[in-house]
């Protein structure tokens, strides 16, 4: 199944929406609608929103700040830290590539920094989600990566992405603007409903960032390529929920794909980004190319981050001499466990892991000793001399 919602961000007005696939006729009226109705996880589409959008705005990041992506990451509320996607980890890295590349530890660090329930606060206040529970999605997994106990809907994911269209203000989404009777006496008004939810600095680095996302990051699959747009994939425990939120300078819209009853997705692509792409295409041929907005004062205050810090793996024999060395980079205090490398045709002698504190003011280096177990030249077999041959 699948639903998809596109919204005029400066006013709220819904534009376009699919509650679901097949034919409403031969289902009858006022069948479940998916773009409205269904909760689903939001997975990591809902980052920008729930992490990155309030770190800069309460200035505890900025895109360049830099970061430590490692297994070794220690965060203050909890003993929790999820995995990356891939089960890698990218070293220190600027708030600007770990959206690029969705990197869940960077938003867990986040959602740390500004506490859990300032980030709850900031999605259900400025960015007006109603169906979160604060006794289930109030916690690191539903505001970090989006795996809500309960979920949100297409339609609340697609509001959320008006402020960074709209310099910061948010919009709710209105499928109707007014009633009349059939004397076209207004019997009920349904005004747009807006709120400063950021700064217009902020809304132009998190669409800056977006952009980064579809030109060279996780979101390639729905760069439109003659219009200005960005967005964020998402992707729910198990591959249960694929979604594509996107913005350009006239409309944003939400995607999601996946099955009534939840089930795994088998798909290498992610069809919500294609999807998007697809309709957004149609939707904007023919408007005039336009850029986002840029407000006259785009200046943050730098925010360096994590200091960073090389140490050294180095294998030695049994009479020291070196026969391994690598250079990796971690961050200034942060304590590391290293395996030893294993290096063919020898064997290690001590333990298999050493705990090492990185430290700027001295060299860290992180010894292992190893024994030769090769196969040992010989010495060849003398050719035997020939007998010279007797002569006559």
């Amino acid at each position: 199944q699948s639903a998809m919602v596109i919204l005029d961000p400066y006013n709220g007005d819904v534009v376009g929406l699919v509650g679901g696939v097949g034919d409403k006729r031969e289902q009858g009226s006022l069948v479940f609608n998916r773009a409205t109705q269904a909760l689903r996880s939001p997975g990591s589409s809902f980052k920008p929103v729930a992490s990155y959008a309030p770190a800069i705005e309460y200035q505890i990041v900025t895109p360049d700040t830099k970061i430590n992506d490692s297994k070794n990451v220690k965060l203050t509320g909890t003993t929790w830290l999820p995995y990356n996607y891939d089960r890698t980890w990218d070293g220190v890295v600027t708030i600007r590539t770990a959206l690029k590349k969705s990197i869940n530890t960077v938003a867990a660090q986040l959602v740390d920094k500004l506490s859990v329930n300032t980030c709850f606060e900031f999605v259900t206040v400025n960015c007006g989600f109603t169906t979160l529970d604060p006794e289930i999605d109030c916690t690191y997994s539903s505001m970090a990566l989006g795996e809500m106990g309960g979920g949100v809907t297409v339609k609340e994911m697609a509001a959320a992405y008006s402020m960074f269209v709209n310099s910061g203000i948010h919009t709710d989404a209105r499928l109707y603007t007014h009633i009349c009777d059939r004397e076209d006496n207004l019997i009920y008004d349904n005004p747009s409903r807006q709120n400063v939810a950021i700064s217009e600095k902020t809304a132009f680095w998190m669409t800056d960032m977006l952009q980064d996302v579809v030109s060279s990051g996780g979101g390639y699959e729905a760069y439109l390529g003659f219009m200005p747009c960005g967005g964020k994939t998402g992707t729910s425990s198990d591959n249960k929920d694929r979604w594509f939120c996107g913005i350009t300078p006239y409309y944003v819209a939400a995607t999601w794909i996946g099955y009534d009853q939840p089930a795994t997705i088998n798909s290498y692509y992610n069809p919500a980004a294609l999807i998007w792409k697809s309709v957004m295409t149609e939707v904007l041929d023919g408007y005039e190319y336009k850029t986002f907005n840029r407000p006259d004062d785009i200046w943050l205050m730098p925010i360096p981050g994590v200091e960073e810090v090389d140490y050294t793996i180095i294998g030695v024999d049994e009479n020291g001499k070196e026969i391994y060395s690598e250079t990796l980079t971690g961050c200034e205090e942060e304590e590391i466990e290293v395996e030893a490398p294993k290096i063919t045709d020898y064997e290690l002698i001590g333990p298999e892991k050493q705990t090492i504190i990185l430290s700027k003011t001295e060299k860290n280096i992180v010894r292992f000793q190893y024994k030769y177990i090769g196969v040992k030249p010989t010495d060849p077999t003398p050719t035997p001399t020939p007998t010279p041959t007797p002569t006559r």
